[in-house]
């Protein structure tokens, strides 16, 4: 055999060696890359089942910051977790379609997660609905944790079986790595591939790292400036010791302390030792119980003096539910208790005042009229049993200072009744004004039979007020009109109610005497009079009385009127039913 067929010999042995080496990595690639496929298919799943946990995880922590802050912020976070954990739901059926065992977990997944998401949607929709303590306290009922729960088991069930599936699916990729290797070629071509897909997997994973690092310093900056700007003082301990770990700017301010001093120390080394321990006390209750604790009235003493605080107590926990810190809101509420304080002594004065006047009225009531019964009975005594051995000039005398005694006795009811009027507490409840001004119009009628006064009142008129004290209204107004129409062949009175823009306006309106509005600013002063006593009785307190009365229930009144052509008296009452 020559030399050249030996060549051609052994280049068609090598050729034919090279194509069954070549046949043998190509078929050795496909199982490779069959395998490889399989193995990112797994990852795929892995990585879905991974950003499920973590959009949940970030849904309970954006509702927990709604809860605290009421931010909407939050709310728009929650939203986005939830879309993205229900698309990774998708995602992982279709992955796992070829997958029985991942297919019978996939119920129980969505039904956790429904359960979940729709716990965290009822958190929401309790703190717009009812406010924020009862979000609070539907957070702390725990009901939230069981659905997480078994989020998190069948997440885990399914980590398990595609961790299964990667073990499995990764060894058959190297048993056919192992095999590319020992045909030659192959093994240089299988080393490339492996190393590219491991870079650019590599690569992927930087990459999504350091776009998860901006958003996690995004995230941070935006809470940083949220509590640095929010007006309550917030700080933040740890659960061992109950140091400050944080302190925001408006606590710094309200403390005078300076948060880097602050930082590191406990209530201790600020605070007298009573509060300190006081603190500390609603501190380890608060991290014992792992619940929310209200603090209404908290005293401090501070560089500024002491004041008063609102502070809202709350435990941040572990997974497992371990203490780690304690997060503390406090509200300066001392101008408040200032003002409280301020009232309840105002209140105080002004009952003493009003337990004084009560006494003084007594003291008139009882005092004045002793003398004056004396007056007017001694004059009737010397009328009766000397009476005709007076001259008409001395009868006259007498009679005049009974008159005189018996108005000085009116005189007197009016002004306690006046007082009474004004002292006495206001009992709100609906008045059905249109009975009440009929009720008291019977009662005029029935004392005065000799007189037809023709009486309307509007139907269904109805006022939130004081009954009694409306009454007392209504039987002076009805009064006057009655007393005001007494030289009128046909008197008629009115009762009714104007509707405008406002609150409607009331009124009483006859066609008596009427008056010259010129003296209108007269009308509701005591004892003011703009008809003289000889032409209509009285002794002007009643419509101070009436005044008085309404403007108590917020109202204000007004009167309309001509000489000779009537009078109409109009009042509101703001808390009209």
């Amino acid at each position: 055999m020559t030399a050249e067929a030996k060549i051609r010999t052994t280049f068609a042995l090598v050729l034919t060696v090279l194509l069954l080496i070549l046949g043998l990595w190509y078929s050795d690639a496909v199982v490779f890359a069959r395998s490889n496929a399989e193995v990112e298919h797994t990852l795929q799943v892995q990585r879905e089942l991974a950003r499920i946990e973590a959009e949940l995880f970030d849904l309970e922590s954006s509702n927990r910051g709604y809860v605290l802050t009421g931010k909407t912020s939050f709310t728009d976070r929650s939203q986005k977790a939830r879309a993205l954990a229900l698309e990774s739901y998708d995602r992982i059926a279709k992955l796992t379609a070829d997958n029985p065992s991942e297919q019978e977990r996939l119920p129980r997944l969505r039904e956790a997660l429904a359960e979940k998401l729709e716990f965290n949607r009822q958190l929401v929709s309790r703190f717009d609905e009812e406010g924020p303590d009862a979000a609070r306290t539907l957070f702390a009922t725990g009901r939230g944790r069981p659905p997480m729960e078994a989020v998190l088991k069948v997440v885990e069930e399914m980590k398990t079986e595609e961790s299964r599936l990667l073990l499995t699916r990764a060894a058959e990729a190297r048993r056919s790595g192992n095999r590319a290797i020992l045909l030659g070629a192959s093994i240089a071509l299988g080393l490339v591939l492996i190393i590219a897909t491991l870079y650019r997997l590599i690569g992927q994973e930087m990459a999504s790292r350091a776009s998860s690092a901006q958003e996690l310093d995004r995230a941070n900056r935006f809470l940083d400036a949220l509590i640095e700007n929010i007006p309550d003082m917030i700080f933040v301990k740890d659960a061992e010791r109950l140091a400050f770990t944080r302190m925001n700017r408006a606590g710094e301010a309200f403390l005078s302390v300076d948060r880097k001093e602050l930082l590191g120390k406990n209530d201790f080394d600020f605070f007298p030792k009573a509060e300190a321990e006081f603190f500390q006390e609603k501190d380890r209750k608060t991290l014992l119980e792992k619940t929310l604790v209200d603090i209404p009235e908290e005293h401090i003493q501070t560089k500024n003096g002491a004041r008063w605080l609102h502070t809202k107590k709350v435990p941040i926990l572990s997974e497992d539910g371990t203490p780690l810190f304690l997060l503390g809101i406090s509200e300066d509420i001392t101008g408040r208790k200032e003002t409280q304080d301020a009232m309840r002594r105002a209140k105080e004065q002004a009952e003493a005042t009003g337990r004084e006047l009560e006494a003084f009225s007594y003291s008139v009531s009882h005092d004045l009229r002793a003398p004056l019964r004396s007056i007017d009975g001694f004059c009737q005594a010397i009328l009766e049993e000397s009476g005709e051995s007076l001259q008409p000039a001395s009868q006259g005398y007498f009679q005049r200072v009974r008159k005189a005694a018996q108005r000085m006795g009116e005189l007197i009811d009016d002004l306690l009744k006046l007082s009474r009027v004004s002292r006495s507490e206001l009992k709100l409840e609906p008045v059905d004004l249109t009975r009440l001004a009929r009720e008291v119009a019977a009662g005029l009628a029935r004392d005065l039979p000799a007189r037809a006064v023709r009486f309307t009142a509007q139907e269904g008129l109805v006022a939130h007020g004081d009954a009694r004290l409306l009454r007392v209204a209504f039987e002076n107004l009805l009064g006057n009109a009655w007393k005001f129409t007494s030289k009128r062949s046909d008197p008629a009175i009115e009762f009714g109610c104007l509707a405008a823009a406002g609150p409607r306006s009331f009124y009483v309106r006859d066609n008596g005497a009427g008056f010259d509005l010129a003296y209108a600013s007269q009308l509701f002063g005591a004892f003011q009079r703009l008809h003289a006593a000889s032409e209509f009785e009285g002794t002007g307190i009643g419509l101070a009385t009436v005044q008085r009365i309404i403007h108590r229930h917020g109202g204000r009144i007004w009167a309309e009127a001509r000489p000779g052509e009537g009078a109409t008296f109009h009042f509101t009452l703001p808390g009209e039913a």
